[in-house]
């Protein structure tokens, strides 16, 4: 079994969980991240391993097109329902479904 798979064991069953109690401690570090990637223009930021998408929201409302990976779907259904025009696949970081240049950023 890859990191990927066992990692959407461990993390799909408690999403809401993540979302609603443990989420917001990171925001601080995706806020300073988002200041270094993003100038003011439509950048497209891809999240790799997005979790339930609090990152992208923050990216969003600065005006990104914003796509997020995770290997747990029940993060992305947390995703899609916070950003219905966001884009979401399952996917493992160590194996990402995009061509080069995709994005003009990725955290």
């Amino acid at each position: 079994m890859g990191s990927g798979a066992r990692q959407a064991e461990l993390w799909g069953p408690s999403a809401k969980l993540w979302a609603e109690k443990h989420e917001a401690s990171g925001l601080s570090l995706a806020e300073w991240v988002l200041n270094r990637l993003l100038d003011g223009n439509s950048e497209r930021i891809l999240d790799a391993g997005c979790g339930a998408g609090g990152a992208l929201v923050l990216a969003s409302q600065r005006g990104a097109i914003v796509t997020g990976t995770d290997v747990a779907p029940e993060m992305l259904k947390l995703c899609i329902q916070r950003m219905p025009r966001g884009h979401f696949h399952v996917a493992d970081s160590e194996a990402l479904p995009f061509a080069d240049n995709s994005f003009d950023g990725v955290m």
